[in-house]
C-alpha cells in the first residue's frame, strides 16, 4: 500500500514541481534558424518539444477534469473491483497498474500545478473545483475501500 501511495500521490507531485518540460526546453539545443533548409523538428529538438507541449492532444490530457478522471478513476477501479487482488498475483498486471499510476498521477499534477508551459491554462476556479472534487473522491475511496462482496451464491 505504501508503494502505491508513493507512486500514485507523492511521486507525481514531486515530478510536477520539478518542471520537467521547462528543464528539457532549457537543456535541449535550439537547432538551426527557421529559415534554414535544415529547419525541421528532427534538427530542432527544442521546437519539437514545444510543438508537442502545445499540441491539442497534450492540451486535452492536461484538461483538469479529464486528468482527475484518469487519476481518480484508476484508483477507484483498483480498489473497488477485483483488480487489486488480481494485481497481487500477477507481476505483469502489477506493473501495468504502476505504469498507469505513474502516468495518470503526473498528468493530474501538471493540470493542477500549472508550472510547465502548457497549451492552455485553466482558470483558478476550474482548478480549485477539480481539486476539491478529487480530494473528496480520494477520501471517499480511501474510507470506503474494501474488497468487493463475493458475487453470486
Amino acid at each position: 500500500m505504501a508503494e502505491h501511495l508513493l507512486v500514485g500521490m507523492a511521486g507525481p507531485l514531486l515530478v510536477a514541481l520539478a518542471r520537467p518540460v521547462t528543464l528539457a526546453l532549457r537543456a535541449l539545443p535550439a537547432g538551426p534558424p527557421r529559415r534554414s533548409p535544415l529547419a525541421s523538428p528532427a534538427f530542432a529538438p527544442r521546437r519539437g518539444m514545444l510543438a508537442l507541449a502545445d499540441s491539442r492532444p497534450m492540451g486535452g490530457l492536461v484538461f483538469p477534469p479529464l486528468a482527475a478522471l484518469l487519476d481518480v478513476g484508476g484508483l477507484w477501479l483498483l480498489y473497488r473491483t477485483r483488480l487489486f487482488a488480481a494485481a497481487e498475483h500477477s507481476a505483469l498486471l502489477h506493473a501495468l497498474v504502476h505504469a498507469h499510476m505513474a502516468t495518470a498521477g503526473p498528468l493530474f499534477s501538471f493540470a493542477v500545478c500549472r508550472l510547465d508551459p502548457l497549451r492552455r491554462r485553466w482558470s483558478l476556479t476550474v482548478v480549485l473545483g477539480v481539486c476539491w472534487h478529487t480530494a473528496r473522491r480520494r477520501r471517499d475511496t480511501r474510507v470506503t475501500a474494501s474488497r468487493p462482496a463475493p458475487s453470486g451464491n
